[in-house]
């Protein structure tokens, strides 16, 4: 589907993309199953659709074709 859990930092500086390491996968899975709904309601009120979950572990979703 194209869809990739990228680094946040690199890709906001040199729009670069670089994968997360498997330490912040696993606390983006942790605040993802801890936060629920409450982390995803979060998309629409920030710049780059960062969800709580998101911003904890410094990833971002991106779409790439």
């Amino acid at each position: 589907m194209g869809i990739r859990v990228r680094k946040f930092k690199r890709y906001k500086n040199k729009k670069e993309s670089k994968n997360i390491n498997i330490l912040s996968s696993l606390l983006r899975f942790t605040f993802k199953l801890l936060l629920g709904w409450i982390s995803l309601l979060s998309i629409h009120s920030d710049t780059y659709g960062q969800a709580l979950h998101d911003k904890i572990s410094n990833s971002l979703m991106t779409i790439e074709r």
